[in-house]
């Protein structure tokens, strides 16, 4: 299972009348893997060449969008749901309600199962920045492993 690292780091509220200081933990490190290799890993791990892994994913991407554009919302297996949302004024009576009263439209992903129980199985750890070691783990033993390469084309979920 994957690992996430913090620090500890103190703010000042100033919203607060007091202003009083409080500390937080925010995330070090995260890896971001790009289109390339997410095509590269799939076409690896299904037996495809990586041109039609390259076309599959852009397909899928168009056909989201399209679908998305279109005001439906999209199941992704497993994976989860993308739907288009929107927030919106109120008004005293319902019939000042309209369009007008939309202020923002937004994309929301709601996590399927298998991400969900993936995020879960996540260990957290606190790092030391100054000498650039983990201190402390909350390594979960009894997490389900739901992704990773020895399970990276299955589907199976309980």
């Amino acid at each position: 299972m994957g690992k996430i690292s913090f620090t500890k780091s103190k703010m000042k509220l100033n919203f607060k009348e007091d202003k009083p200081t409080v500390y937080k933990i925010q995330q070090v490190n995260y890896a971001v893997v790009d289109t390339q290799t997410l095509i590269d890993d799939v076409a690896e791990s299904c037996g495809l060449n990586k041109a039609m892994t390259k076309a599959a994913l852009e397909g899928i991407v168009s056909r989201v969008c399209r679908y998305i554009g279109m005001g439906h919302a999209v199941q992704l297996g497993d994976l989860g749901t993308v739907k288009p949302v929107f927030t919106a004024k109120t008004q005293e009576t319902a019939e000042e309600l309209g369009a007008e009263n939309v202020t923002s439209k937004k994309v929301r992903f709601y996590p399927g199962k298998r991400l969900k129980s993936v995020v879960k199985g996540i260990s957290i750890s606190e790092y030391d920045l100054s000498d650039g070691t983990i201190i402390d783990s909350d390594e979960d033993t009894d997490a389900p492993d739901t992704g990773g390469e020895d399970n990276a084309g299955g589907s199976e979920m309980e």
